[in-house]
């Protein structure tokens, strides 16, 4: 059963939350794909632009072959990049269909594009799974060419203010470039630099994790590699947001001019991800209700956190130790609980319904 004493349906908006690289794991998705015709298509859609592009492996291959949980290859840019996006996007369609629809969006990292699409800034035409395929492989290409700045990337279990402190005589060679919530950041910088930063958390007993890819995202060091990044901004048909959308390098609203949104998407890979302020200005503008539109729960974790003890609700749209029907049960009557009006039907419209009699002596 699912109730709330106080539904913060009633109090508050509804915000969709789009993570980037990070979300993914193996298998991701694959058993909602018998179930939703529509999360089929979207897979085959993209596989046949990647076979297509001759630059990257279809995401079904990839994704639902059995692989190990740390399967390096998932991490390849433009695979993750690929299968991030396309798997977001079909997450969406079924919130959609679901009946749920967002009073914001806002992104996390390459999770940025999907807000876009999602705020109405990049149209959702026919199109839109050639982007996808187009963004992917441009940053197997930056991969390829060795354009990216490499960077020593490590999630610190602590607020940033304890982090920053400890950064002593590696502050500006080694930066936050995540912050996530008060119990996590991400910081960037050389190896050395990094790992005496780490030894000196370590030693006062906070934890640290290496990430398991080493590219300088949301660093300065990234700018080298901004210029094809604006290339295809600057050919991409950007209009004004149609819903309120929020980014993270700003920490609050993005203005509804179309400029200003392509700049910020170019930008934001040199900018911190201020993904906890994001979160604050939101909760502050009204925002109760949080649903993370990815295969991890990553940032409904991170909400929990950032929000504990106010009037907030975070949920994720798919988890990787719970079946993704159960998870998607689970979204809706919770939602449902805290008092929005969605459409369930879509669940079982596939489905043979099997009638029970509740009257009848068991078998």
């Amino acid at each position: 059963a699912y109730y709330w004493d106080r539904p913060l349906g009633a109090e508050g908006g509804l915000a969709f939350l789009f993570p980037g690289e990070g979300s993914q794991y193996p298998g991701m998705l694959a058993d909602l794909c018998p179930h939703f015709p529509e999360v089929r298509a979207l897979f085959d859609t993209a596989d046949r632009l990647a076979r297509e592009s001759g630059v990257m492996e279809p995401p079904s291959e990839r994704l639902f072959r059995p692989a190990a949980p740390a399967d390096p290859a998932l991490w390849e840019p433009g695979t993750a990049v690929n299968v991030v996006l396309i798997s977001q996007w079909a997450l969406f369609q079924l919130l959609l269909r679901v009946g749920l629809r967002p009073d914001a969006v806002a992104g996390h990292s390459s999770g940025e594009f999907l807000a876009l699409v999602a705020a109405g800034a990049v149209p959702a035409d026919r199109r839109l799974e050639e982007r996808f395929k187009e963004l992917a492989a441009l940053f197997a290409r930056l991969e390829r060419s060795g354009a990216v700045p490499s960077a020593r990337l490590v999630v610190v279990a602590a607020d940033r203010a304890r982090v920053e402190s400890a950064l002593g005589d590696e502050t500006g060679a080694v930066a936050v470039v995540v912050d996530n919530c008060p119990h996590q950041v991400v910081i960037a910088g050389p190896d050395e630099a990094v790992e005496a930063v780490v030894a000196r958390l370590r030693g006062a007993g906070v934890a640290c994790e290496d990430l398991p890819f080493a590219r300088a995202y949301h660093a300065p060091a990234f700018a080298p590699a901004l210029d094809p990044i604006r290339t295809f901004f600057e050919a991409l048909a950007i209009e004004k947001p149609t819903l309120p959308l929020y980014s993270c390098c700003l920490a609050g609203r993005v203005a509804d001019d179309p400029e200003a949104v392509r700049r910020l998407a170019v930008a934001q890979w040199t900018r911190t991800v201020e993904f906890r302020r994001t979160i604050e200005a939101m909760h502050a503008d009204g925002l109760r209700l949080f649903v993370d539109v990815g295969a991890r729960g990553n940032l409904a974790g991170f909400v929990e956190d950032t929000l504990r003890g106010r009037p907030a609700f975070a949920v994720a749209a798919n988890l990787p130790r719970r079946s993704g029907l159960t998870q998607l049960n689970h979204l809706v009557a919770s939602l449902f609980a805290q008092g929005l009006t969605l459409a369930p039907a879509f669940l079982y419209a596939r489905r043979r319904s099997q009638y029970i009699d509740l009257d009848a002596p068991p078998p």
